[in-house]
């Protein structure tokens, strides 16, 4: 299946700027974001390796795809 050029570079600067946004989280935010959509953990699991009740890990979660989201809007601005 051949990949269309453009939209990979459009998803590779996608990645970059997420990165970016996830590098500017506080460690605590960014811990439980990685432990959920990268190694794929429940909340409960989470919780349990950092400490906290799986509803404070769904509040970190929250609020840190917030920053995300006004982070990747902001880059989207700059670089539209």
């Amino acid at each position: 299946v051949p990949t269309n050029p453009e939209r990979q570079a459009v998803s590779a600067q996608q990645s970059q700027q997420l990165e970016r946004g996830l590098a500017e989280l506080s460690e605590h935010h960014r811990a439980a974001v990685l432990l959920t959509y990268r190694s794929g953990l429940n909340s409960t699991e989470v919780g349990e390796i950092l400490g906290l009740s799986a509803q404070e890990v769904r509040s970190r979660l929250t609020y840190a795809r917030r920053l995300l989201r006004q982070h990747l809007e902001v880059e989207g601005e700059t670089h539209a």
